[in-house]
């Protein structure tokens, strides 16, 4: 019998440090998107890019707590969820680009002819 240890190594202190570092960071930023979000929706024309950003702030924020249960414990199944849920928030917001980058020549030449 060996005297090895059968619990798993946690991560190191930096890592520690900065995925919790960072999850703060994502949580906020979650936070910032939802309420955003929110105020664009007050607009019919605004709840097409406020729904998406809040779904956006939604996944920041579960990823972010996935990291920061990933730091508690360092399972693989929370380091997957948290970067399953970062993946659809960028995946949200390249849709949003796209939609943004669709509507500027429309914006562009609506505000065009209300100038002339």
């Amino acid at each position: 019998m060996s005297d090895a240890p059968t619990t798993k190594p946690g991560l190191p202190g930096t890592l520690q440090t900065q995925l919790r570092s960072m999850s703060s960071d994502m949580t906020f930023l979650g936070i910032f998107e939802i309420v955003i979000g929110a105020i664009y929706c007050i607009t019919i024309i605004g709840a097409a890019l406020g729904i998406p950003l809040i779904f956006a702030g939604l996944r920041l924020k579960n990823s972010a707590g996935s990291f920061v249960a990933y730091t508690a414990a360092p399972e693989f199944a929370n380091l997957r969820t948290a970067l399953e849920h970062l993946g659809k928030h960028f995946r949200i917001h390249k849709i949003l680009v796209i939609i943004s980058i669709a509507f500027m020549p429309l914006t562009t030449t609506v505000g065009a002819a209300s100038i002339a």
